[in-house]
């Protein structure tokens, strides 16, 4: 259980920790590190909303996905509904950036030791209940001595 509250409680590069991490390695001041973060998220945005796909070289694609007008239900009261058509949009992280992932999380595994998520995961799952089992009780067969001896 607690591999799965750690993975909850795993920290979140936020907005502003981005903007502060620019800041620091890029060297310059807190606005302008906030402008050249808003001016990059909106170009993206912009650009997604154009109907053109987003593709950053070792990074990973942000396409555009469209979804049909699809029938749905009310939960509360049951009522069929009509869920509208929508755009949303998908990310697939590069295979160079998948490769990197992969080995930081390797790395990290091996510098703290631990199991990979899904394995804690697996932990959490119960064991189905056995059935009980049913002895059997043999009926064993008594045998005389004068009975074990065939007739002459």
């Amino acid at each position: 259980m607690q591999n799965f509250v750690d993975f909850l409680e795993q920290p979140t590069l936020t907005k502003a920790e981005l903007v502060a991490e620019l800041r620091q390695k890029m060297g310059i001041s807190q606005r302008e590190a906030r402008e050249m973060v808003d001016a990059f998220f909106q170009t993206i945005t912009e650009t997604l909303a154009s109907g053109q796909d987003v593709k950053i070289a070792c990074f990973g694609n942000f396409e555009l996905r469209h979804k049909a007008a699809r029938p749905g239900r009310n939960v509360r009261t049951g009522e069929t509904v009509i869920i509208e058509q929508r755009s949303t949009v998908k990310f697939f992280a590069s295979l160079k950036n998948k490769e990197r992932l992969q080995a930081a999380v390797m790395d990290d595994m091996q510098r703290n030791r631990t199991r990979p998520l899904h394995q804690g995961l697996l932990d959490l799952v119960p064991e189905p209940p056995r059935k009980p089992t049913r002895q059997r009780t043999r009926s064993r067969k008594t045998t005389t001595p004068a009975a074990a001896q065939p007739a002459a």
